[in-house]
């Protein structure tokens, strides 16, 4: 077996665990994917970017797992991280930017393969903003949004 494939393997145990999974139900689960999804469940290979390390990919590769096998809680959330790009910036979202589109295009290929598909809404969020200039290091700051509102009785304010 070649490093990096390893190195995916430990990290997809390492997802399941965090999951509260054990090593037994993951076996379990990889080995019920071909009856489950006879149309093909990808390769663990094809969900990372060769020039990444695959965290978004392999978390959504776990998710996919587990909807094949019948677990269906309300909401799975995946979380890509490193965005902190104060300087040096470009190389570090390409990576990320590839890393993603890989991860979200094979789960999307995997969910109509495996029938889930229809069945799933995905959704984007960030909470990490950026200011849109880039600084002298070649990097975003954090951003700051300055809104002014008043409430009135017809205009009631709910933050969040």
């Amino acid at each position: 077996m070649n490093e990096g494939l390893e190195e995916l393997l430990a990290k997809e145990y390492t997802i399941f665990q965090s999951l509260g999974i054990l090593q037994d139900k993951v076996q379990e689960y990889n080995s019920r994917l071909s009856d489950l999804c006879p149309a093909g469940f990808p390769p663990i290979q094809d969900w990372a970017d060769s020039q990444s390390d695959a965290e978004i990919g392999m978390q959504l590769r776990a998710v996919a797992i587990l909807l094949v096998n019948g677990v269906t809680p309300k909401v799975f959330q995946v979380q890509q991280t490193r965005y902190d790009t104060h300087s040096n910036q470009g190389p570090r979202l390409n990576t990320l930017m590839s890393d993603l589109k890989t991860g979200v295009f094979t789960f999307v290929k995997t969910g109509k393969l495996c029938g889930f598909w229809n069945d799933v809404l995905v959704s984007t969020f960030t909470d990490f903003g950026r200011r849109l200039e880039e600084n002298s290091r070649k990097g975003t700051d954090h951003g700051n949004v300055t809104y002014t509102h008043i409430p009135t009785r017809e205009n009631p304010c709910f933050c969040i």
